[in-house]
């Protein structure tokens, strides 16, 4: 089993409203893509991109025929065009 570091950070973005949803969302973007947590999320475009990206994928399935979300069914929906996903830069 491999554990992940620990990482401190200060002055990490607070969210103001019931936003924590999206901010996790963002917070996990960032850590995936190995990229530092800004000290602001325009927290308005994470939502507007996670939007954006649930509603691409729902249309592929939809294009694909595809009625379900498993694995070997969803995956083929990437395979022929792999694109590089671009992120807001900070």
């Amino acid at each position: 089993m491999t554990l992940l570091p620990i990482k401190i950070v200060d002055e990490l973005p607070q969210q103001t409203q019931c936003d924590c949803g999206a901010f996790v969302c963002a917070f996990a973007e960032y850590f995936i893509h190995g990229r530092d947590i800004p000290k602001e999320i325009d927290i308005g475009y994470v939502r507007m991109r996670s939007g954006a990206l649930l509603w691409d994928y729902e249309k592929r399935k939809l294009e694909a025929g595809i009625k379900d979300n498993t694995i070997e069914k969803v995956g083929r929906l990437y395979e022929k065009e792999k694109r590089k996903r671009t992120h807001k830069e900070e």
